[in-house]
């Protein structure tokens, strides 16, 4: 349910009760404009939905300008302020297909980053890229240059090690959470997959 969850902070999915709240605003409210709530939340799925038969530059201008968020030539320089910052800047002016699938990912982070969202969803982004893909998408989420509210879901716990808070879902409930230090110290499900995923700790224990 972890997707189905996120697909709800911007109503992609509906949820049969509760609230969701974003800046006190109940967005499953019928009063509230939607459209508005979801020019402030960018998600970046694990398939890329990128525009086909668009360019890199293009597919990451398109969205900031059809929205009227930036100028062309806002959109144009933001752009390439973010390809560098993905480590795609060779890349502006190839077709998505010829890029390769951590390429994609990087593509699709930064199209997501071009609006400069107030909140920022990433479900499962990182589980089938490498680990040089892993790298730039961590560092380019600790170097926003705007403030932003990221909501990480991920198998890998170097995705989500350094959170403010983790949460643990199984079967549609909250079973475990806590910062990392927190949750080690638990020794409880997420100290299993830890040790499962770095050797019996390793150098991460140090």
């Amino acid at each position: 349910g972890k997707s189905t969850f996120l697909r709800c902070i911007n109503r992609l999915e509906l949820a049969d009760s509760g609230e969701i709240l974003i800046k006190g605003r109940n967005i499953l409210d019928e009063q509230t404009d939607i459209n508005k709530i979801r020019q402030k939340v960018s998600m970046v799925f694990q398939h890329f939905n990128l525009f086909a038969n668009k360019n890199v530059l293009q597919n990451l201008c398109l969205a900031p300008v059809k929205t009227g968020i930036l100028s062309e030539d806002e959109a144009i320089n933001k752009a390439e302020i973010l390809l560098k910052k993905v480590g795609l800047s060779d890349k502006k002016e190839v077709i998505p297909h010829k890029l390769s699938g951590g390429q994609k990912q990087r593509l699709s982070l930064a199209r997501a980053l071009a609006i400069k969202p107030a909140i920022l969803i990433l479900d499962d982004t990182t589980s089938a890229v490498d680990m040089e893909t892993e790298k730039y998408i961590q560092d380019s989420l600790r170097n926003l240059d705007f403030p932003c509210t990221k909501i990480i879901i991920a198998q890998r716990i170097s995705s989500t090690k350094d959170a403010d808070m983790i949460i643990i879902l199984d079967d549609g409930k909250i079973t475990e959470m806590g910062t990392h230090d927190e949750l080690i110290a638990k020794k409880g499900y997420y100290y299993e997959v830890f040790k499962l995923q770095n050797d019996g700790f390793g150098k991460e224990a140090v």
